[in-house]
């Protein structure tokens, strides 16, 4: 994985890759960390931390992949945003685990509270300070599980709209590399969150074109 996403950063393309669980969000941050001298920003769309040290004896398991970036020397945790987070299904030490390494969350709970707009606002600050670029990552479990049928079964999650927008701003942004995991296609009869992600890709990058071209 770290052999091929580096020929694309090397070539200056734009990089979109569709997992596979969010175990493979690590290898490519990494990568993308690399090229930018360390001065990036991550912005984590997810329902769960994933940042426990391991899962049993693996350290690369799809619980653990931002405790890696954590310990990464090109990744500052500081410019680490775990955005969304909410429920029980969450490990308990993971805030604790971010806190320790002074990444930062916000809530899904907050979100609804706060506003989207409010809130990718705070994720886009924290996330660009000092840095040239952003790193996007999306668990599909961000949504609500009434939109993301292929998906963990979450409730009380984003909904379409609210990700579009957010994704739209991180592109306008800066966001140079994007991510979106977690779809279980045997669950997707009818193709309904495969179809949510291609959106919502969309809506990143029309972010970044209206960046790139000053539109």
């Amino acid at each position: 994985m770290r052999k091929d996403y580096k020929k694309i950063l090397d070539a200056g393309k734009f990089p979109v890759v569709f997992g596979g669980d969010h175990s493979i969000s690590y290898p490519l941050i990494s990568e993308f960390a690399k090229k930018h001298n360390g001065k990036i920003g991550v912005i984590h769309f997810d329902s769960h931390m994933d940042n426990m040290d391991s899962y049993g004896e693996d350290k690369y398991a799809r619980c653990s992949p931002f405790h890696r970036l954590y310990e990464d020397e090109n990744v500052n945790p500081k410019n680490m945003v775990h955005f969304g987070i909410r429920g029980p299904r969450n490990n308990p030490s993971g805030l604790k685990e971010a806190k320790k390494f002074g990444a930062h969350v916000i809530t899904g709970m907050e979100v609804k509270i706060n506003g989207i707009f409010e809130s990718i606002k705070k994720a886009i600050d924290l996330a660009s300070d000092g840095t040239e670029a952003l790193y996007i990552t999306v668990c599909s479990d961000i949504l609500d599980v009434a939109h993301n049928p292929a998906g963990p079964p979450d409730p009380c999650g984003l909904n379409t709209f609210e990700l579009a927008m957010a994704l739209h701003e991180c592109g306008k942004a800066g966001a140079e590399a994007f991510d979106y995991v977690e779809i279980y296609p045997p669950q997707d009869p009818n193709g309904v969150s495969s179809h949510v992600a291609s959106w919502m890709t969309i809506y990143l990058l029309s972010g970044v074109t209206k960046r790139k071209f000053n539109l």
